[in-house]
């Protein structure tokens, strides 16, 4: 295992007299890392704050590389997990509790109307979600319908997203 200090730019271990400086690595991969945030993240300060944590999770774990010539590779796979966080903790959400009351007297609540919501479905979309809604895995489900788990966990994402639209309103 290499620490950031051997020769963390280049492709082999070299001495510490000859590894490059903090200030250069932030200073040759903070572009790149920024422009990448940017992409991934669509706002400015998100993505400053990803680069930010990135190279702190760089500097706390730079212990753990063990190639240092793949340090550039890491610090993006760093900054996909860190947006991916991201991301993930800004998706809105919403409890019970803050639905209005005439709200949540319109949702289905008897067997009955839950099978009318899903009998509006396309077929493949309420195959897959009466599968998985029963308890079983997006994968078995899948195989069940003859389609890749991908064409499957599509079919669910619509089939949620049009039962939520249709809850809503």
């Amino acid at each position: 295992m290499y620490t950031l200090s051997p020769c963390s730019l280049g492709t082999s271990p070299c001495r510490v007299s000859e590894a490059p400086s903090w200030e250069t690595l932030h200073a040759r991969m903070r572009p790149r890392l920024h422009h990448a945030a940017r992409r991934l993240l669509r706002h400015e300060q998100d993505a400053e704050d990803a680069v930010q944590e990135t190279f702190l999770r760089t500097w706390t774990g730079a212990d753990t590389l063990r190639d240092p010539g793949a340090l550039e590779g890491w610090m993006c796979a760093v900054l996909r997990h860190v947006a991916g966080d991201m991301v993930r903790r800004r998706r809105p959400t919403f409890h019970l509790d803050t639905v209005p009351e005439d709200r949540r007297e319109a949702r289905p609540g008897t067997l009955e109307e839950w099978r009318d919501l899903v009998a509006h479905l396309p077929d493949g979309q309420a195959q897959v979600l009466l599968a998985v809604a029963s308890g079983e895995r997006v994968t078995d489900a899948a195989r069940a319908a003859g389609i890749r788990r991908s064409a499957a966990k599509t079919r669910l994402s619509r089939a949620r997203a049009a039962l939520r639209a249709r809850i809503v309103d």
